[in-house]
């Protein structure tokens, strides 16, 4: 399952829901878009979670326009996405400190 977020293409709207401007919406969907599946989903379940009916999936994967989105729901996407961020960092710092103990004191032995 692909997660693809739509974002209009006009910089001027009838009526916002939300205070984002059409770049912050477009960063947002690419930083969604660049997450692993896993956490896609996730994502998707914060959508679901205030709105299901702002979710259209089909065999193509699941859409949402972001535009309809309101402001408390980006800014826990956003939250979520500075976590699993914060979290990748730590994971590859730990894997890489792993391999440098790895490499001083285990591979010094033989």
């Amino acid at each position: 399952m692909s997660t693809v977020m739509n974002t209009t293409t006009n910089d001027v709207y009838d009526v916002n829901i939300n205070t984002y401007t059409p770049d912050e919406l477009k960063e947002l969907c690419q930083k969604l878009e660049e997450m692993s599946k896993i956490n896609q989903v996730e994502a998707v379940r914060i959508f679901h979670k205030h709105n299901k009916d702002m979710i259209n999936e089909n065999k193509y994967g699941i859409h949402i326009n972001v535009t309809d989105v309101e402001n408390n729901v980006l800014k826990e996407l956003e939250e979520f996405i500075e976590y699993v961020s914060n979290q990748e960092k730590k994971l590859t710092d730990m894997e890489e400190l792993q391999q440098d103990i790895q490499t001083k004191y285990i591979n010094k032995s033989y």
